[in-house]
């Protein structure tokens, strides 16, 4: 596993809009974390720096966005996710496991 120690003072979202480090919220580098993880088998050092200096290191359960298909589609394909119809809410819900754990899930309507 790679571990990448610079911190940027900008981080540039999906959508191309330009944050400040402070600025990225706890969930926000959550997903940062386990993305890197579960697709690239890295730790950025700067997010878990983040999250021990402003989360007392707690780190979210994974909510992948659900604009982001083909993230979504990467679990797929590597049979992370465990599709769930609640027809009394009108929601699907794909439970995401990573080595043997449930990290998160999407919610998504039906």
């Amino acid at each position: 596993m790679q571990i990448e120690t610079n911190r940027p003072h900008v981080w540039v979202t999906f959508q191309g809009k330009p944050k400040s480090v402070s600025e990225i919220d706890h969930q926000h580098l959550s997903n940062m974390y386990w993305f890197l993880l579960i697709f690239w088998d890295r730790k950025m050092q700067w997010v878990l720096d983040e999250i021990n200096d402003r989360f007392n290191g707690q780190i979210l359960h994974y909510r992948p966005h659900l604009q982001f298909e083909s993230e979504i589609q990467g679990l797929e394909d590597r049979g992370m996710i465990r599709w769930t119809e609640e027809t009394e809410s009108l929601m699907k819900v794909g439970v995401i496991s990573f080595k043997d754990r449930i990290i998160g899930a999407i919610h998504q309507a039906i």
